[in-house]
């Protein structure tokens, strides 16, 4: 990919500090990182979350795909989390805004077993009526890097639960992505299951030869800066460098 921006949208109670290690890396390959902060995200409490829905965040998420474009008139995508179903979601609403997408851990199936897609799934809205709040702390294999984390760690249930419903919305729309797209996901994952890859990549209408997935053997969900974040920012800076042409 010739330089130039890439946007990059972080997930749920997280916030830009999750790339603060591949931003360096993209400048000094010449790109120009847009960093967008989504509403409620960013602050000292996580009960500032309160009162945004996911339909805020893909507005917020919008906003900057608008900065981020290029000449062309599109944008290459690096989403984490649940930032890669908003990537997700705008690619299918405005593939013509998208050259290429990034999806790291992409929360297309989460891993507890009172989410959608699990035995236990139908338990969810039992309780966010039980609970106001959720444990969200957040996972790495390499625990000394939970100390300089900032994610929430804390959700309140009404923001979790319109966080389940993008999973939701953006699995109907998987049929309507085309663009080029890179998935990169961790087997140990302890927030998004193993099996959303593979998901993803059957999902998406993108042409076979246009889509692949790296599988990671040791990193936990932060994957962009836990124990295998050089070889994560490794590949996909290789991607984005050898990618350049394919999009047209």
């Amino acid at each position: 990919m010739k330089p130039g921006k890439v946007l990059l949208i972080h997930g749920f109670t997280s916030g830009p500090f999750a790339f603060e290690f591949l931003i360096p890396a993209l400048r000094e390959r010449g790109f120009s990182p847009v960093v967008p902060t989504l509403r409620g995200h960013g602050h000292d409490s996580w009960k500032k979350l309160a009162g945004f829905t996911w339909r805020d965040w893909l507005a917020d998420a919008g906003k900057a795909l608008e900065e981020a474009t290029g000449e062309d008139g599109r944008a290459v995508i690096v989403g984490h989390s649940m930032g890669g179903l908003l990537a997700l979601s705008m690619a299918a609403d405005n593939p013509g805004k998208v050259r290429a997408l990034v999806l790291a851990g992409a929360a297309i199936h989460l891993a507890s077993p009172f989410t959608p897609g699990h035995f236990l799934g139908f338990l969810q809205h039992v309780l966010g009526r039980v609970f106001k709040s959720w444990d969200m702390t957040p996972f790495y294999t390499d625990r000394k890097m939970l100390a300089s984390d900032r994610n929430y760690r804390r959700a309140p249930m009404s923001s979790i639960n319109t966080m389940i419903e993008l999973v939701l919305s953006t699995r109907e729309k998987l049929p309507k992505v085309t663009a080029p797209t890179l998935v990169l996901q961790g087997r140990r994952d302890r927030r998004v299951s193993w099996k959303s890859a593979e998901i993803i990549r059957k999902g998406i209408a993108t042409s076979e030869n246009r889509k692949s997935v790296v599988m990671f053997s040791e990193t936990d969900h932060e994957m962009f800066r836990d124990c295998e974040r050089d070889k994560v920012i490794r590949t996909v800076l290789e991607h984005l460098a050898s990618s350049a042409d394919q999009s047209g």
